[in-house]
């Protein structure tokens, strides 16, 4: 599976060995990609579409989208509807993945269930727009970015 250069900086951010969560996922690439690939030994993808869970778990037309099931990684990736970190508790992941919105609206996601932030999760956040107020909160919750790229 080839990702996009975005998508690929993004899933080589993610601390090898730790277990993804993939707020947004849209057709389930980045977890696909490094449960393949031995990167991350498990996945949950989530979006608020149903549309977009079903094309990565059936594709249809979309023939770059893997099927988990004909990945053999069906196991290893769950695929969860919901708003955001509203699918998911804060033990399942160690890495939490929320990329290609806009700042105000990663900021809201992670606002509306602090616990996440609170445990200290990796965060791989990866903002269309409006990348200070990330900053903003992730130093209000006492982070530190390890590591930033401009693409």
């Amino acid at each position: 599976m080839e990702l996009s250069i975005r998508l690929k900086t993004v899933a080589e951010a993610v601390t090898k060995g730790n277990r993804v969560a993939d707020v947004g996922t849209d057709h389930g690439y980045v977890p696909i990609y490094l449960v393949k690939n031995n990167l991350s030994p498990a996945g949950i993808a989530m979006d608020v579409n149903k549309g977009p869970l079903e094309k990565a778990q059936y594709p249809t037309h979309y023939s770059t989208v893997l099927k988990c099931a004909q990945e053999k990684l069906g196991g290893k990736i769950a695929t969860r509807l919901g708003n955001g970190l509203a699918p998911l508790e804060p033990g399942e992941t160690d890495t939490v993945i929320i990329a290609g919105m806009g700042g105000d609206l990663i900021c809201k996601i992670l606002k509306a269930k602090p616990e996440f932030l609170i445990e200290g999760k990796e965060f791989i956040l990866q903002p269309q727009s409006e990348w200070f107020k990330i900053r903003r909160l992730l130093k209000e919750y006492h982070y530190q970015i390890e590591k930033e790229w401009f693409l």
